[in-house]
């Protein structure tokens, strides 16, 4: 039975009671984290000072590089496309030891050099590398979040798909993509919990298919 990729909280996750539940909470891991988090306040305070809070419209490529370079355990991603820019960062978390799982949505079609870095990747790290083109059994299934979720401590959400073109969207002005940081715990576990560990246990995604976060809601 596979694992749900949920981040542990008080707020709880949607599948804890329908399978098994890999706890990916730093501060409630039974494997001990010691050694990749000595200080898990500076660990945290690293995140925020990579998103300017005060700056609704910020550089999303800078800031989605640094968030990804400051993760030291995982990286869960959602986004109904991908290119080789996000892939680079991703790459580069892997070989850092970072775990990186996640769902590109079902009707994209990537291109054969991203189904390549895709398929080397997740052969080069069997054990942490987990990006899929999720697969539903009808088109109101296919996930439209787009969200990126670091260690438990910070996530990203919004419109903006996290690609080079998603990014300079987000970067003009007026911007014509959206994305929105959230720092505080609880709000980062729901938003893993909600709308990313339900992927991972596709019977479980029709369940949040009107509450998805993306493109429609903005």
């Amino acid at each position: 039975m596979r694992y749900v990729r949920a981040v542990t909280s008080p707020l709880g996750c949607h599948v804890c009671q329908k399978g098994p539940v890999r706890d990916l909470d730093p501060g409630r891991r039974t494997t001990p984290v010691s050694s990749k988090i000595p200080n898990k306040f500076q660990h945290a305070e690293g995140f925020a000072n990579a998103v300017p809070m005060l700056n609704r419209f910020f550089d999303a490529k800078s800031v989605v590089e640094q968030l990804c370079g400051n993760s030291k355990l995982f990286v869960h991603i959602v986004t109904y496309s991908i290119d080789i820019l996000m892939l680079d960062y991703l790459a580069n978390a892997l070989q850092r030891g970072v775990e990186v799982a996640g769902f590109i949505g079902h009707q994209y079609k990537p291109s054969s050099d991203v189904r390549q870095v895709v398929t080397d990747l997740t052969a080069q790290f069997p054990q942490r590398m987990t990006l899929k083109v999720f697969k539903g059994s009808d088109a109101n299934q296919i996930p439209h979040q787009k969200i990126l979720v670091c260690d438990g401590c910070l996530a990203l959400t919004g419109s903006m798909n996290f690609t080079k073109a998603g990014f300079e969207k987000h970067f003009q002005d007026p911007p014509c993509e959206f994305v929105w940081p959230f720092l505080d715990l609880d709000s980062v576990a729901d938003i893993n919990n909600k709308y990313i560990s339900p992927l991972f246990v596709p019977t479980m995604a029709r369940q949040i298919r009107e509450g998805s976060v993306g493109h429609n809601d903005y």
